[in-house]
């Protein structure tokens, strides 16, 4: 009829000059020009013809064509296998990963005194594997074909796994710590130190900001051993830590106070320290602790009053009219150590006190917002100025705004009001890019470390990784586990397809 149709069937090689039928040189068994190349072109319209309506060259294409459907390739059938293959083992390493986050969020061992599954003494990531695959088929099925495999083969329930899985689901966390730090911009650091268990000194670094909800946090970031108590070694250590995390030391603030306004914690500092040096001055207070203790340790006499006292031998020229009498067990007691307690206490007290009075010169006025008429509001906020002259601008201007903001808006009439409600004031209304100077003081503020509690935190999880049993554990390791230990409920929230795709990755790396 006219029509022009491809014959997809017929193919030329240019090094043979010939042409070729694919469907006879794969399923054909009789030998024809076809098959060993065809090049009669002066016959070649009715021999192509004759060739392509013969019965053998129709049954080999329709093999063709019936091996070439989807479902019947054999690539197909491959690729199919590889993904249930791929999706069996996300399988396991779902359950491994949950298993991981388990135990390092609470501190624990995870190897045993053996490393064979069936022991009793498998250590509790073995242990934690057998309990789950006592309710789970798929994974009971898996240790018992896997399990008992010699080194080298692939189970996913090695140590070598769940040490990779420990590394990348630490770099997983950190990854969501950083950016947070680097997009609040201003930040407090909190460090301080103690010895573990190996007697290696473990500097601990406490970072502290204001996340996009308006929230303070505080969050560890890791030990560092053995650096040295010299201003020097300690800068360099958390500049260059904070570089290696792309944070710039510069954004730093020092120290602030969180959900405790300035006001409370200056008078709670000076009351404590009054009333200690009452304790002191009145000997009343003595001899109360005294019954107390007698009570509590059932001796009634110190040791000293047991002990014989000796005579000082008289020297030529003197004589004991002059001596100065012994003071006995209690007198000693109450000088050499009950004063000196308070003494240290309330010297300490005093220093402390200084330094939130200081905070609470440069940040107080904000808590008084309603209370302050013009020119104290400029005053103060012009002292704050002084203080970050990168950062604050306009905030003379924005404070008087603010001020007859908060007389319109705010519905309770009260002189004092806490820097965290300011800030959710703002927060609530969509007020930071009309106030951007005050909410800036507010993150600077709320981005201060108050006290040490987050690092004593650190070091009591520091005696639970590193304890007796694990002495010998190295410092990266410690870190792993100290990160996912302290910030366990950010572990929780980690998304394992993220961590499973990432452990795929460095598997291809490396092959």
């Amino acid at each position: 009829n006219g029509e022009i149709r491809s014959r997809s069937w017929l193919v030329f090689s240019e090094s043979k000059g010939a042409v070729f039928c694919v469907p006879c040189l794969f399923f054909g068994n009789k030998k024809n020009a076809f098959m060993e190349g065809f090049h009669d072109w002066k016959n070649a319209a009715a021999l192509v013809k004759c060739h392509e309506n013969s019965h053998y060259h129709k049954t080999n294409l329709s093999n063709l064509k019936t091996r070439g459907n989807e479902r019947r390739r054999v690539d197909n059938v491959l690729v199919q296998q590889l993904n249930e293959e791929i999706l069996y083992w996300k399988n396991i390493l779902k359950r491994v990963i949950a298993v991981v986050k388990s135990l390092a969020g609470r501190g624990l061992p995870f190897r045993g005194h053996m490393e064979e599954i069936e022991n009793t003494r498998c250590g509790n990531f073995l242990a934690s594997l057998k309990l789950i695959a006592e309710f789970d088929p798929f994974l009971a099925k898996h240790l018992q074909q896997y399990a008992h495999e010699e080194s080298g083969s692939t189970s996913y329930v090695s140590k070598t796994i769940y040490e990779e899985l420990i590394k990348l689901v630490h770099d997983h966390l950190l990854q969501e710590i950083i950016p947070e730090v680097k997009s609040a911009k201003y930040f407090g650091l909190s460090v301080d130190s103690t010895p573990d268990i190996a007697h290696a000194d473990q500097l601990t670094i406490i970072i502290r900001y204001v996340k996009k909800t308006g929230e303070p946090v505080e969050r560890f970031i890791g030990f560092i051993a053995n650096i040295g108590h010299k201003a020097e070694q300690l800068a360099d250590t958390i500049v260059n830590k904070l570089h290696k995390y792309g944070t710039d030391i510069k954004n730093c603030r020092g120290q602030s106070y969180d959900k405790i306004d300035l006001t409370t914690v200056t008078h709670l500092y000076s009351s404590l320290a009054n009333f200690l040096g009452e304790l002191r001055s009145s000997p009343n207070y003595f001899e109360k602790f005294e019954k107390k203790a007698i009570k509590l340790c059932n001796v009634e006499n110190y040791s000293c009053d047991l002990q014989r006292k000796k005579i000082r031998k008289v020297q030529y020229g003197e004589s004991r009219s002059g001596e100065t009498q012994v003071q006995d067990g209690q007198e000693n007691f109450r000088i050499n150590v009950y004063n000196i307690i308070l003494d240290t206490s309330i010297s300490e007290l005093k220093r402390r006190s200084k330094a939130y009075s200081h905070l609470q010169e440069k940040f107080g006025f904000l808590n008084y917002f309603l209370t302050l008429n013009s020119n104290e509001i400029i005053a103060a906020a012009s002292k704050l100025v002084e203080n970050y002259l990168e950062d604050l601008e306009d905030l003379c201007d924005e404070c008087l705004h603010f001020n007859k903001y908060l007389q319109i808006v705010h519905e309770e009439s009260k002189d004092f009001i806490a820097i965290q409600e300011l800030s959710n004031i703002l927060r609530k209304n969509e007020l930071y890019e009309v106030y951007s100077n005050i909410e800036i003081a507010f993150r600077i503020f709320h981005s201060i470390p108050s006290t040490n509690c987050t690092g004593e935190r650190s070091f009591s999880t520091l005696k639970r990784v590193k304890s007796y049993l694990r002495a010998n554990m190295n410092q990266e390791r410690l870190n792993y586990l100290a990160i996912l230990t302290i910030h366990a409920e950010l572990l929780q929230k980690l998304n394992s397809e993220e961590i499973i795709t990432e452990f795929a990755a460095v598997k291809a790396r490396r092959v």
